[in-house]
């Protein structure tokens, strides 16, 4: 599909009533985090602020992919799915182009591309997570993320130009929606679920909270990291967050990894795992020193 194709479908949804009405919704849900008081809670450690906060940022997420998508096409073929996918949901991307067949031959520097910044589309993504739900302590939180999602840019950018091989997939990712409001209230519940089973663990099973984060961040990072900050908001102590955050990272850097080494592509190993590895490492040792 052409630029010219994305932009025509670009003009048609922004003079659709559907657009605007995701709009003006996203606009309402941030306005009432102004006046909501923040000691209302659904159940302790949940506030209706925060939730509210959740929902709406998942929301504007989703609007960023979609103009991301549309503004962007498929000029860069699975570099740009990759991205975006990395928006909605940087497990299944990984689980997509380690274990399908179609992407087991593809140019290296082309899967790693992609794979590297569907993770930088993750990263960014805590980034807001931290920004919106935090309540203080921003910047040592976000530090090691930021970190990391620096590296693992410049290392896309320096790895070798893609020759040789098609640029884009047979399946292709289509963005038709502004926000998936569906999606958006499945992944909010999820998140109140993690804070509620993070918080029983620690609480009732006599599990380390650091501990169930890292499991749980093995399969979803965004959801346990948004669990964490609002369990940190509730009950602050020293280097609580900042710890959090590695951990979850630890735990992402160990999944993702474990994608690729089952994956069918094997040269894209050392490349993907050692900069998921590298940035890790760098982005502990500015936390630690």
């Amino acid at each position: 599909m052409t630029k010219q194709n994305h932009n025509t479908q670009l003009t048609y949804h922004l003079k659709g009533t559907e657009f605007w009405f995701d709009t003006v919704i996203l606009i309402a849900l941030w306005s009432s985090t102004l006046f909501i008081p923040k000691e209302l809670e659904i159940f302790p450690g949940a506030t209706i602020l925060s939730i509210i906060k959740i929902v709406a940022l998942l929301a504007s997420l989703q609007m960023m992919g979609f103009f991301a998508y549309h503004l962007a096409g498929k000029r860069a073929g699975l570099i740009i799915q990759g991205f975006l996918g990395g928006f909605v949901s940087s497990t299944m991307t990984y689980l997509q182009f380690t274990q399908q067949d179609e992407f087991a031959h593809h140019n290296r520097w082309t899967v790693s591309r992609a794979l590297l910044l569907s993770t930088v589309a993750m990263l960014a993504e805590c980034i807001f997570i931290i920004l919106t739900l935090a309540t203080h302590s921003t910047w040592p939180l976000t530090l090691p993320i930021l970190t990391q999602l620096a590296i693992i840019t410049l290392i896309v950018f320096l790895l070798p130009a893609s020759t040789g091989s098609k640029a884009s997939a047979n399946k292709k990712l289509i963005v038709d929606e502004p926000i998936i409001w569906k999606k958006v209230i499945y992944f909010a519940l999820l998140i109140l679920f993690l804070i509620y089973s993070m918080r029983f663990v620690s609480q009732h099973l006599s599990l380390n909270y650091m501990i169930s984060a890292f499991f749980m961040s093995l399969f979803e990072s965004h959801g346990v990291l948004a669990a964490a900050i609002t369990e940190f908001n509730s009950n602050p102590t020293p280097h609580q967050g900042q710890i959090a955050v590695l951990v979850i990272l630890l735990g992402n850097v160990l999944s993702k990894s474990f994608f690729v080494l089952r994956g069918k592509n094997h040269a894209i190993r050392k490349t993907v795992i050692g900069a998921l590895a590298g940035s890790f490492v760098l982005a502990s040792w500015v936390y630690f020193f």
